[in-house]
C-alpha cells in the first residue's frame, strides 16, 4: 500500500488460473501465434485500487461522528444510571430512617405503658417484651427471647378459668380472648394475679403470632377479698355473721 498526501493506493497479486492450468504469452503480431506457454503459478495479474483524499476524509468524518454518537449514548446511559442509583440509595436511606424512627417511637410507647405487653411468634416463642412486663414477671427480654412463653409463665394446672387458657385459645381459635381473673407464674415462682387479653396478630391475612397485654390485679383482688370479709364477718368479733 502506498499513501500520497491523503490519497490511498493499494495493490495485490492475483493468480487467475486454476491449479495445473496452462496459458500462453500471446504475440505482438495481430495474427501471430504464441511463442511461449506459462503455468498457473507463473501467470498473474496486478490489481490496484485508489481511494481519493475526499473519500478518505468522508470516512474519517463518518468514523468520528459514529464514535461521538457512541460516546454520547454511553454518557447519557451512565448519567441516567447514576441518577437511578442515587435515587434508589436515597429512597433506601429514607426508608431506613423511617423504620428506625418507627422502632424508636414503638420502644418509647411500649416502655411507657402502665401494663405488660408481650408479643409472641406463630410458635408461641417470645419476640418482644416491654419493661412493665419484665418488671411484673421478673424475666428479662433477653432471658425469654426465642423461648416458649406459655410453658414458663402459665404451666399446666395453673389456669383457673373454666373456659380454658385464654392465651392458648387466642392462638387456636384466632379471636381475641380475655381473662379478668387469671394468674401467671413469675421467675421466682410467685403466683401473680392479673387480668389479661390475648389477641391474634395477623400479617398479610395470616396469623403470625399473639399480642398479650396484662395488668397486675393484686391490690384489686385484695380489696375485693377485704370487702367480702367485711360483708360476711362481724367487724368486732371477727366471727362469721352468716
Amino acid at each position: 500500500m502506498y499513501k500520497r498526501q491523503e490519497d490511498i493506493f493499494s495493490w495485490r497479486t492475483v493468480y487467475p488460473l486454476t491449479s495445473h492450468a496452462i496459458s500462453s504469452t500471446g504475440s505482438i503480431e495481430p495474427l501471430g501465434g504464441s511463442t511461449q506457454t506459462v503455468h498457473d503459478h507463473e501467470y498473474f495479474w496486478k490489481v490496484g485500487t485508489h481511494v481519493a483524499s475526499q473519500t478518505v476524509r468522508k470516512w474519517r468524518e463518518r468514523d468520528i461522528y459514529s464514535a461521538l454518537k457512541l460516546f454520547l449514548l454511553i454518557a447519557v446511559l451512565a448519567l441516567f444510571g447514576n441518577l437511578y442509583l442515587a435515587r434508589t440509595r436515597l429512597r433506601e436511606q429514607r426508608n431506613q430512617y423511617e423504620l428506625e424512627s418507627s422502632e424508636r417511637l414503638l420502644n418509647i410507647i411500649t416502655s411507657e405503658l402502665a401494663e405488660g405487653l408481650v408479643v409472641l411468634d406463630a410458635k408461641g416463642c417470645l419476640r418482644m417484651m416491654n419493661l412493665e412486663a419484665q418488671r411484673l414477671l421478673g424475666w428479662s427480654e433477653q432471658e425469654l427471647a426465642g423461648k416458649g412463653f406459655h410453658a414458663l409463665v402459665h404451666p399446666e394446672g395453673i389456669c383457673q378459668s373454666k373456659q380454658g387458657c385464654a392465651l392458648q385459645l387466642a392462638g387456636s381459635q384466632g379471636i381475641i380472648q380475655t381473662d379478668d381473673d387469671g394468674v401467671f407464674m413469675c421467675r421466682d415462682g410467685k403466683i401473680l394475679p392479673l387480668a389479661y387479653s390475648a389477641a391474634p396478630m395477623v400479617i398479610d391475612q395470616r396469623q403470625s403470632g399473639i399480642i398479650l397485654t396484662f395488668q397486675d390485679i393484686t391490690e384489686q383482688k385484695r380489696a375485693r377479698e377485704q370487702l367480702i370479709l367485711l360483708a360476711t364477718h362481724d367487724p368486732l368479733t371477727g366471727l362469721s355473721n352468716r
